[in-house]
């Protein structure tokens, strides 16, 4: 068996702009999956958020997560 660490995306608190710019910048399938992880960086490098304090509000969990926490998970 092998683990992984993430966090809920709702602990980024990010605007419905911001989610709305995560939507539209990757190719995001949900289908019946339990866990959609994504890794701090993908979403950095991937996404275009238009508003600055969404992208902060990732840069600063990636900073503080990024470590030991490896993914933030899309579903929760």
């Amino acid at each position: 068996m092998e683990t992984c660490t993430f966090i809920p995306a709702s602990e980024l608190n990010l605007s419905e702009e911001g989610w709305e710019n995560i939507n539209n910048s990757i190719n995001i399938t949900f289908g019946d999956a339990n866990r959609t992880l994504y890794t701090f960086e993908r979403l950095l490098q991937h996404v275009e958020f238009e508003n600055p304090e969404d992208e902060a509000k990732v840069s600063a969990a990636n900073e503080q997560y990024g470590g030991e926490t490896e993914y933030v998970d899309l579903e929760n």
